[in-house]
């Protein structure tokens, strides 16, 4: 079961990209949350997300031997989620009332999740070279966290 949440119910397999793919699939689940109960249920997801995840990494993590797996993807899943939360926010309260201001706020966090996932600036550095699951979970987490908090940054700036 863990190796089956870790790989994102196998999507971390995916030939190419599968960093980016593992971003992409956090779209429905964030979509099926957010329809199903807003932002507080995505919330909830992501927090789930996030414990299940570290949980599940955890124990696929130690019977592997890479340090970082490339088939495990839950993290991505997670740091995009993460990316997403001011985006279902401000759509939750009805303050994106256009599509396309809506469209450029989903394929924003998209691309600054994967930007700062690649790049890894300063704390996000860090927290990819802690050892183990926390390690694995942290970096894509503070990922999400920057690319979070520049779309919330702008989605205010605009209102």
């Amino acid at each position: 079961m863990s190796r089956i949440i870790a790989t994102g119910l196998g999507i971390g397999y995916a030939p190419v990209a599968p960093g980016t793919i593992g971003s992409a699939a956090a779209f429905p689940i964030a979509l099926v949350a957010f329809w199903l109960g807003g932002f507080y249920l995505l919330l909830a997801t992501f927090v789930m997300l996030s414990v299940v995840g570290y949980l599940a990494v955890r124990k696929y993590a130690g019977s592997v031997e890479a340090s970082d797996p490339p088939e495990v993807v839950i993290d991505e899943i997670v740091g995009q989620t993460a990316a997403l939360l001011p985006v279902a926010f401000w759509w939750d309260q009805s303050i994106l009332i256009s599509g396309a201001a809506l469209t450029a706020a989903l394929l924003g966090s998209f691309v600054l999740f994967r930007i700062f996932d690649v790049w890894k600036p300063l704390a996000i550095r860090w927290a990819d070279n802690q050892a183990g699951a926390m390690g694995i979970m942290l970096d894509d987490l503070f990922a999400g966290i920057c690319a979070a908090a520049i779309i919330a940054s702008i989605l205010f700036a605009a209102i």
